[in-house]
């Protein structure tokens, strides 16, 4: 019998904004446990391997921390906690973020460097995870006006806006076929209100 690795893991706290008006409640606390098999599919002895996983923990309505990790099967030299942003890619991967920085679209991943890895070798990892959730009622959005314009999303968001709004991998407003789609609403919005797109109350040429 295997006796298991046990490593004692690192997670930082999430400061995630809850938007006003919504309402949680039904809060639950509970222990998650989680079992991954990571198979390794070279042909020859590949040496060290990193496995990545990440760790979904950034929003309003849940916390998660990370508690331990159990090796049960294989050899694992080590592992870290590192953050990335999880919508950027750069070179080939998420974008790395400072431990430092937090914001919606960032998750901590743990990363797991296996070393001595032979063909179909079969590793076990067990990740603990100490959950504390809510439900999420939103129903009181429907009862009030939400429109606006950009400036009052400007200012509820604050120093978060340029984050939330800037240009992703996923979400490329730059790309042609985007630009095309917007150029034509702004010039359906302009002929419905024979006016020009900034003169508007709810629209923005920055839309």
């Amino acid at each position: 019998m295997i006796q298991p690795l046990i490593l004692k893991a690192y997670s930082p706290e999430y400061i995630i904004k809850k938007p006003e008006k919504i309402v949680l409640y039904s809060t639950k606390s509970f222990k998650l446990s989680l079992k991954f098999l990571i198979i390794c599919n070279r042909t020859s002895l590949a040496g060290s391997l990193l496995f990545g996983q990440p760790i979904y923990a950034n929003n309003f309505w849940s916390k998660v921390k990370l508690e331990s990790v159990k090796v049960l099967r294989g050899s694992v030299k080590e592992f870290r906690v590192e953050t990335y942003d999880l919508n950027v890619m750069e070179g080939g991967f998420y974008k790395k973020i400072p431990k430092d920085i937090r914001y919606g679209f960032t998750h901590d991943v743990l990363l797991l460097n296996i070393e001595n890895t032979r063909y179909r070798e079969e590793i076990v990892v067990e990740v603990n995870l100490d959950v504390n959730a809510s439900r999420v009622d939103s129903s009181k959005l429907s009862f009030v006006d939400i429109s606006g314009n950009i400036r009052d999303a400007k200012r509820e968001l604050g120093d978060d806006y340029d984050i939330y709004t800037a240009h992703t991998f996923y979400w490329d407003y730059l790309s042609p076929p985007v630009q095309r789609i917007l150029k034509h609403l702004k010039e359906f919005l302009v002929h419905k209100y024979q006016k020009p797109i900034e003169g508007h109350p709810h629209i923005s040429n920055n839309t």
